[in-house]
């Protein structure tokens, strides 16, 4: 169902849905933690109506096959930022020029990608700093026309090999 409101002296737009499937999941869960609740009837009745349903408000309507993916595109955003802040380290921005603003954020997503891929391939084998680290010793000679790469690790291979990466023992420059 789709709603116009005023929020906070704004038109907005409140769209409320029941997820069949968040609904099964909020349901179970309430009903595994709440088995010995069954004499209180209004609890459970009122848990039955509240579950799946979420409220998406936004400044424009919406058609309704696209509230729910709306939704879910927005959790994903949200979980991704977490991954920036907690896992990434990144700083307020105290800048007053939007263009390095928008420089700073796109090297932040490029960095959230790369973050995101390297943990998907590394599984839970490894975590991504810890496979970092261990390139860090990883050393090369130059010469003139060629260059050298030290004897990988036998975790470096490990790891490599996790990430489809091939790294060749010389290379010609």
């Amino acid at each position: 169902m789709q709603k116009e409101i005023d929020l906070f002296g704004r038109k907005a737009y409140a769209h409320i849905v029941m997820d069949p499937k968040r609904k099964g999941r909020e349901m179970d869960r309430f009903l595994t933690e709440n088995l010995d609740e069954r004499g209180k009837n209004e609890t459970i009745e009122y848990e039955f109506l509240r579950t799946g349903v979420m409220i998406l408000v936004s400044s424009f309507p919406l058609a309704r096959e696209e509230v729910v993916p709306a939704y879910y595109v927005r959790q994903t955003a949200e979980m991704l930022f977490g991954f920036s802040k907690d896992d990434l380290r990144i700083l307020p921005l105290r800048v007053h020029n939007e263009s390095r603003v928008r420089g700073f954020l796109m090297l932040q997503f490029l960095s959230l990608i790369a973050f995101t891929q390297l943990k998907s391939k590394l599984g839970k084998e490894y975590i991504v700093e810890e496979a970092l680290l261990a390139f860090r010793n990883l050393k090369a000679k130059v010469f003139d026309k060629e260059l050298l790469v030290s004897e990988m690790t036998r975790e470096q291979k490990d790891i490599a090999s996790k990430l489809g990466v091939i790294v060749s023992k010389s290379s010609g420059i």
